[in-house]
């Protein structure tokens, strides 16, 4: 009895010293224990809250729905939640359901990590990157300016001529850089903020749109673009956004798949989700880079990207707009065979409500 005593201390001791709050909450809805860090992320007393409702003890609407779903589904799920007050307090939630020790049944396990600082940081990064590109904008006007003032030299001076055309592909790239990393702020600042509008549109609309806003660079290389989108498939989207998200998948797809190639846009709908592929005959992707091929900056080639005007920005911005339609996007490579690209995003339009994208 001594030693299991003193097992129990020790696992009573742990619980109360650890970092991440914990809450254990019975089928009922009523607090059955939680830890110190749990009771302060809360703002709330340890000792008093146990018997007592998370309704009664957690004013905050997310969190609770967050707690039933739990004990609804008996599933694991994680969820990210502001807690609202004079500062905001933003929670990674981790979810389960496990057995009571007493044998009263079920309750929901939720461990609870405060990421707020982590939150504030990236916030602070964000703005710094959206107001660094957003200063270089007037410099790189100036510069081009410049370079168009002296653009009749390069017919009287060779030399200068290569120079100022070096200077002006130079400049040409800053100016995507910048304004590619100012679209990748923009769209994580909408996106947590809930400011992204999704209504119902046609997605035959917004492939083919994008297919012919890539018809000049796919003619100068002599590829064809196919675009297969039977019937009248619609999603819940914001249609420009999901526009800029294909055409760059269907830009990277010309620009490093063959002369005379072939790039094939498709979509489907299926089990309430919507596919739509980009598929290129390119050189493929070695395996070791597909988990990476979506962060920032990330090349699979640097040199070969560089050259071709690329700014290392395209398919993260794939990424976050297909994040701000609450869908996913993957690619499937093999070297020599080309890759396959795809966004996946749920239909949402059967009796559907306009909607706000939210992170």
């Amino acid at each position: 009895m001594e030693e299991i005593r003193r097992q129990m201390d020790e696992t009573r001791t742990l619980f109360a010293a650890m970092a991440e709050g914990v809450l254990l909450v019975d089928a009922e809805g009523g607090i059955v224990d939680l830890n110190r860090a749990a009771a302060r992320l809360l703002e709330t007393d340890e000792a008093s809250v146990r018997g007592r409702t998370i309704h009664e003890v957690a004013r905050h609407p997310d969190l609770q729905r967050f707690v039933s779903e739990i004990l609804e589904t008996g599933g694991e799920t994680e969820k990210e939640v502001t807690l609202l007050g004079a500062e905001d307090k933003y929670l990674q939630l981790r979810g389960s359901v496990v057995e009571r020790t007493d044998g009263k049944g079920r309750c929901a396990l939720i461990i609870i990590n405060d990421v707020t600082r982590l939150k504030r940081l990236e916030r602070v990064r964000r703005d710094f990157v959206a107001n660094v590109s957003h200063e270089l904008k007037t410099p790189i006007t100036t510069l081009r300016g410049c370079v168009d003032a002296l653009a009749p030299l390069a017919r009287l001076d060779e030399e200068a001529g290569r120079f100022l055309a070096m200077m002006s592909r130079n400049i040409e790239r800053l100016g995507c850089l910048a304004e590619d990393v100012m679209c990748l702020a923009r769209m994580e600042h909408e996106t947590e903020a809930g400011r992204i509008l999704l209504q119902p549109g046609s997605v035959g609309d917004v492939i083919r749109n994008a297919a012919r806003r890539h018809e000049h660079s796919a003619r100068a290389k002599k590829v064809a673009i196919s675009v297969e989108c039977p019937g009248d498939i619609r999603a819940m989207m914001h249609c420009e956004l999901l526009e800029q998200a294909v055409g760059n998948l269907i830009d990277n797809a010309v620009k490093y798949g063959p002369e005379g190639g072939r790039v094939t846009v498709s979509a489907a709908a299926s089990g309430g989700f919507v596919a739509i592929r980009v598929q290129d005959e390119g050189p493929g992707i070695e395996k070791k880079h597909l988990t990476r091929i979506f962060e920032r900056f990330y090349r699979v080639d640097p040199a070969r990207s560089r050259a071709m005007g690329g700014t290392g920005l395209g398919l993260a911005i794939v990424k976050h707009i297909t994040l701000a339609h609450r869908g996913s996007v993957s690619v499937q490579s093999e070297v020599g065979r080309g890759s396959v690209f795809e966004i996946r995003i749920p239909c949402g339009c059967d009796g559907a409500e306009d909607g706000r994208a939210s992170a």
